[in-house]
């Protein structure tokens, strides 16, 4: 269970078997890795009201995609690519060891990582607090608490009752809201700008959700429609992510990428340059026993960094890495079943021997 409990302090949705990769931020397609996106195009309401038509039902909503390029484009799909995906397997700093997340913050975990692959340090954070700043409420009971985050109340529980959250964007940048992981579709409709938002309904951890991208000076509104009588917010935020900051990550990396020269499921072979003699060798590839990772040929020890990702120590230098996978004990339970077979062989024979 170590990978989906990344997944979910990162803000995805996901259970002890399952992970929804439908919550990404322009930080994780870049860690883990992915290269290629496939989004859903806007449909005409007259295409999506056809009973007749298969319907593909969205399940994110990802504005910031506008700051990938666009390669294929088909009647209801869009592909884009992401050119700062990285190898599946990088350098990064020793620091990166000693970084440990936690439930229920998944920017301030997303910071820690993104502040513990650089060697630089960064004077701001990449991802940026912002005021919402505007709260617009209909059929809620008066409350003199001015916080964000509290107990909303219908004042007619037979009512339609929404609470608006309203901002303006700055820039061009992504803007990811948290929303509590105890809010869910029994008890809150969401809806941007109006329209009911896309997003994966079951999760056990608090989401981000990307409101905005793309374009400066957008007037946004973020809505709870509640469904019960009353309706707790917690762990509400919301933050514009760090362009110019990323980017500047995205160049220090460019140069810490695994070169896979073959892949195979159990076998992949490459190269990595190495500049500095601390770092480690990481890979978005799940820790397990049955991992052996070479460099030059020699089997090194392995360790888990960030709830379970296969890493290694690594010295400065050009370095051919190979990494092979057996399925762990398989030997043993090889050897177990066919003893297993023997025996039950020589007890079936004898039983009719003695007949």
């Amino acid at each position: 269970t170590e990978v989906p409990t990344l997944f979910g302090r990162l803000g995805f949705p996901e259970s002890s078997f399952v992970i929804s990769y439908s919550t990404g931020t322009l930080f994780t397609d870049a860690f883990f890795g992915i290269k290629y996106y496939g989004d859903n195009n806007v449909m005409s309401e007259e295409f999506t009201k056809n009973s007749e038509k298969y319907h593909i039902r969205p399940n994110a909503f990802r504005p910031d995609l506008v700051h990938y390029k666009k390669i294929n484009e088909t009647f209801r799909t869009s592909v884009y690519e992401n050119t700062n995906a990285f190898s599946l397997g990088f350098t990064a700093p020793n620091k990166m060891k000693s970084v440990v997340l936690v439930d229920d913050e998944p920017i301030a975990n997303q910071e820690k990582i993104l502040r513990a692959l650089s060697r630089n340090t960064f004077a701001e954070p990449f991802y940026l607090v912002e005021n919402i700043q505007t709260v617009v409420t209909q059929n809620i009971s008066p409350n003199e608490n001015a916080a964000l985050n509290k107990t909303y109340t219908k004042a007619d529980k037979d009512k339609p009752a929404y609470i608006d959250f309203q901002f303006l964007t700055k820039s061009d940048a992504p803007y990811y809201m948290v929303v509590d992981s105890r809010i869910d579709e029994d008890n809150t409709h969401f809806r941007l700008n109006g329209e009911s938002f896309p997003y994966y309904k079951s999760y056990r951890t608090d989401q981000v959700f990307n409101l905005a991208s793309g374009t400066a000076n957008q007037s946004i509104e973020f809505s709870f429609e509640l469904l019960e009588e009353m309706l707790t917010i917690r762990d509400l935020n919301l933050y514009r992510f760090n362009l110019t900051q990323f980017n500047s990550l995205m160049n220090e990396m460019a140069n810490r990428q695994m070169v896979i020269d073959s892949f195979s499921q159990t076998k992949i072979d490459g190269r990595i340059t190495v500049t500095d003699n601390t770092d480690i060798f990481m890979l978005s590839i799940p820790y397990s026993e049955g991992w052996t990772i070479e460099i030059d040929g020699k089997a090194v020890d392995t360790f888990p960094v960030l709830d379970g990702l296969l890493a290694t120590d690594i010295t400065s230098g050009e370095h051919r890495i190979t990494l092979s996978y057996r399925t762990p004990y398989l030997t043993i339970g090889i050897f177990t079943s066919l003893l297993s077979a023997c025996i039950l062989y020589l007890i079936d024979k004898k039983k009719r021997q003695d007949h």
